[in-house]
């Protein structure tokens, strides 16, 4: 029997968005007729052969700026809510466009605190507007989620005003991959045998360690870059590459599908994830790339900040680093492409699956 209509919404495209992604599939597998509101070209996109779904692809004139929210806010607000019983706000921006006055159970998804974010680095009065129309919307808000528990202790004291609030913790877990590593990066960019793959994957934008990774492709022997994702900042790296005549040992594959990106994630060497401390959401940042390294068997090379840091040691994913001590940078990753083995058990381990979040997720929908 079909179950009850829900709604996410989200201000990208949501097939190629890790979280997006598997909350969908998870309301499909249970049978739930499920909307999509996003921004995307592509029809259908990865769920275009897939019962009990529709995919609305909204269609932005703005590539960035007010003018691209504000299209944004006034396209959401003719959405009809009344029809769904839940919906998923995947961001502030999909919140505040929300026709709210109703009794549709909403659940707010913060990723990142939007006043915090690093284009808002000083600006005083774009980071308190955020704030004003966040804290306006809570009121409409059931449930809020967030990725850690270093999160959940900011919004709590954040929204803490709004008792109403339900909070729940799911982490940005992947679905586990059935696969051995493969040649798919080397045989895409013809990499030689001999070198070995440092990954990145995710927006391609400053905070994000590219330059980092640059400097190791320069300064340790046998090693070359893979970037997979998009960003504004994309061609001032790929210039950048260039001029230090590296195009022969950093690679740029497009964004593709999240169905599809963790057999390309098997076929590295080693994983990066070298948030920079450039803003809070970056210092208490815990970002599901470091997952997915874990499960396709990489180990890891992540900057010493609270989270990641704690989660490299717990569980023993890699080594987390000093950013600002480049030479400890390349010595550790020459150490761990030597023990790459070491990491591999990674692969069949449940404990960073979403399955294992599926459930905190499916039980506030119902």
């Amino acid at each position: 029997m079909t179950k009850h209509k829900i709604a996410l919404f989200f201000l990208g495209e949501a097939d190629s968005d890790a979280r997006c992604y598997n909350m969908i599939n998870s309301l499909l597998q249970r049978d739930y007729m499920v909307d999509v509101y996003h921004c995307s070209n592509n029809i259908g996109g990865s769920f275009v052969s897939q019962k009990n779904i529709n995919v609305y692809n909204v269609i932005l004139k703005h590539a960035s700026g007010w003018l691209r929210f504000y299209e944004w806010f006034e396209k959401l607000k003719k959405v009809d809510l009344t029809v769904y019983k839940v919906v998923v706000a995947s961001d502030l921006y999909s919140l505040i466009g929300l026709n709210k006055k109703n009794k549709t159970k909403i659940l707010y998804d913060v990723r990142d605190f939007f006043e915090e974010l690093p284009s808002l680095k000083n600006k005083p009065l774009k980071k308190m507007l955020w704030k004003k129309l966040e804290q306006k919307c809570l009121k409409y808000v059931n449930t809020v989620f967030v990725t850690a528990p270093s999160d959940l202790l900011i919004c709590k004291k954040k929204f803490f005003s709004h008792k109403h609030l339900i909070f729940k913790i799911i982490y940005n877990y992947p679905l586990l991959v059935k696969s051995s590593g493969n040649n798919y990066l080397a045989n895409k960019f013809g990499i030689n045998k001999t070198l070995k793959i440092l990954l990145y994957q995710g927006v391609l934008e400053s905070g994000r360690g590219i330059d980092t990774m640059i400097d190791c492709v320069l300064n340790v022997p046998n090693l070359c870059a893979v970037f997979i994702g998009e960003g504004k900042d994309k061609k001032k790296y790929q210039q950048k590459i260039k001029k230090l005549h590296l195009s022969n040992l950093c690679f740029f594959h497009n964004k593709v599908k999240y169905k599809n990106l963790l057999q390309m994630t098997c076929s590295a060497d080693l994983g990066a994830v070298f948030i920079e401390p450039n803003s809070k959401n970056n210092f208490f940042a815990l970002p599901n790339k470091l997952f997915e390294y874990a499960v396709c068997g990489l180990p890891v090379i992540g900057s010493n900040l609270p989270n990641i840091n704690r989660y490299i040691k717990k569980n023993k994913l890699g080594r987390a680093v000093n950013l600002y001590n480049k030479q400890k940078i390349y010595k550790t990753i020459s150490m761990l492409l030597k023990t790459k083995s070491d990491y591999s058990n990674f692969k069949t381990e449940p404990a960073f699956s979403w399955k294992n979040q599926e459930k905190i997720f499916l039980d506030s929908v119902t």
